[in-house]
């Protein structure tokens, strides 16, 4: 759910963004039928989504990772300890974004990031209340698949906006050429069956992926996590 809703929402402020999900259960399983039905409720057509498995490369290749709970920072930083200043749950990365300001073009991604994560603790973060994750709805009714959709929503598009922030122009100025914002930013964390991560983008206002101004680029994969 939660890459989707990335992509949506980035579109949605006029931002180009190319996500992929993955997560720690098997490979290759469709979304489920509740989760289908939740997303389709917004125009989100989940029918042909297959999960991926996280891989040891994609947490390498991350510029962010953004989880659903505090376990999975856990889990990505046990595995690959060089994740962890990139590494966040996804409330703890949209508050701490907040905190500092919004990317806007002229900060580079990466300091952008360490900024986000200044004076952060392993032990801070074991220490974020269980309300701080957000909870999986799987095994539940319907209604719960809604909720945590509502939930995603809202803090995805906090993040979208933290990301693709609204331009600013003088009246009756012309809007600048399109331009790059900063270097690759990733992922995001996803409901099961896979989470999502988002690549290289670029942006201008409007966006279109046919203007010859955006030469296309190959992007590293990036991840996140889920159960």
């Amino acid at each position: 759910m939660a890459g989707a809703l990335l992509r949506r929402r980035l579109a949605d402020r006029g931002c180009g963004a190319s996500i992929a999900t993955a997560g720690f259960l098997a490979e290759g399983q469709a979304a489920l039928p509740e989760v289908v039905e939740t997303m389709s409720t917004l125009g989100i057509d989940l029918g042909r989504h297959r999960s991926r498995r996280v891989e040891p490369a994609m947490l390498d290749a991350a510029d962010i990772v953004a989880t659903m709970t505090r376990q999975h920072v856990v889990e990505i930083v046990a595995s690959r300890p060089a994740a962890w200043p990139r590494t966040f749950t996804l409330r703890e990365l949209v508050r701490r974004a907040e905190a500092i300001g919004a990317l806007t073009p002229d900060r580079d991604l990466a300091p952008w990031v360490a900024l986000v994560g200044a004076w952060r603790t392993r032990e801070g973060v074991l220490r974020l209340p269980l309300r701080e994750d957000i909870a999986d709805p799987m095994g539940g009714h319907q209604r719960e698949f809604d909720r945590t959709r509502d939930e995603l929503d809202g803090w995805i598009s906090r993040l979208a906006e933290l990301l693709c922030p609204p331009q600013e122009h003088p009246p009756d100025v012309e809007a600048p050429a399109p331009w790059r914002r900063g270097p690759p930013f990733t992922s995001l964390p996803d409901q099961n069956p896979d989470i999502p991560t988002m690549g290289r983008f670029r942006c201008s206002p409007p966006f279109d992926p046919r203007n010859e101004a955006f030469p296309k680029v190959k992007i590293p994969p990036s991840v996140a996590t889920s159960r």
